[in-house]
C-alpha cells in the first residue's frame, strides 16, 4: 500500500483518512485555509476549501483559483491590479468582485478621485475622466477640493459653476462671491423691470433722469 506525509506528519493513505486527524490528505499540495493537503483539482476534506497554488484571493487571503472564484469568500481574485475603491483585486477587464466598481490602472477620474474606464464613464461617479487628469467635460484639469478648475470658485450642486458655466464636482455648495454676486443680479433684474414697468424707462435712465 502507497503511503503519504499528512501535513500533521502522520502517515495517510491517499485513498482514505489520516490516521491523526482522520482528515483526507492527499500529496499534491497543502490547502490554504488549513494547511491539510488537499488536491489540486477539488476540495480540501477538512474544510471544503478549494486549494491552488496560483495565487491568493486579495480579499480572505485563501488560495483560490486564478479562472474563478475563491472558494472561501467567492471573491474573484486577480493579481493584475486593485480596484481603486475598495482596494480589492480585480480583473483588467471587469468589475471588482467586491463592491462591483470598474477598476482600471490607466488614471483616476478627475471628480472622485476614483479609477475609470478611458473610454467611458467613472463606474462610481458617472463622470467621464481621461486619463491624463483632465476632466472630460471641459478638458480642464480639475482640483480635488471641490472647486471648478476653471475659476476656482465653488459650484452648485446640480451642475455648472455660477460664474465660468464651466460643469465640476457634484454636491459641492456654492460660494459665497458666485452667490452674492447672483443676488445682485436678480434684484438688479427685478428692480429694473419694476421701474420700468412704472415710469416706462430703464433704472440707469430713470435715475439720470432724477439727478
Amino acid at each position: 500500500m502507497n503511503v503519504y506525509e499528512c501535513s500533521s506528519d502522520i502517515r495517510a493513505k491517499p485513498e482514505g483518512n489520516c490516521a491523526n486527524c482522520d482528515i483526507r490528505a492527499k500529496p499534491e499540495g497543502n490547502c490554504a485555509n488549513c494547511d491539510i493537503r488537499a488536491k489540486p483539482e477539488g476540495n480540501c476534506a477538512n474544510c471544503d476549501i478549494r486549494a491552488k497554488p496560483e495565487g491568493n484571493c486579495a480579499n480572505c487571503d485563501i488560495r483560490a483559483k486564478p479562472e474563478g472564484n475563491c472558494a472561501n469568500c467567492d471573491i474573484r481574485a486577480k493579481p493584475e491590479g486593485n480596484c481603486a475603491n475598495c482596494d480589492i483585486r480585480a480583473k483588467p477587464e471587469g468589475n471588482c468582485a467586491n463592491c462591483d466598481i470598474r477598476a482600471k490602472p490607466e488614471g483616476n477620474c478627475a471628480n472622485c478621485d476614483i479609477r475609470a474606464k478611458p473610454e467611458g464613464n467613472c463606474a462610481n461617479c458617472d463622470i467621464r475622466a481621461k486619463p491624463e487628469g483632465n476632466c472630460a467635460n471641459c478638458d480642464i484639469r480639475a482640483k480635488p477640493e471641490g472647486n471648478c478648475a476653471n475659476c476656482d470658485i465653488r459650484a452648485k450642486p446640480e451642475g455648472n459653476c455660477a460664474n465660468c458655466d464651466i460643469r465640476v464636482k457634484s454636491r459641492r455648495p456654492l460660494c459665497g462671491f458666485c452667490s452674492l454676486a447672483i443676488g445682485f443680479g436678480i434684484i438688479e433684474v427685478e428692480v429694473n423691470h419694476t421701474i420700468k414697468a412704472l415710469f416706462g424707462t430703464p433704472l440707469v435712465e430713470f435715475w439720470i433722469w432724477h439727478v
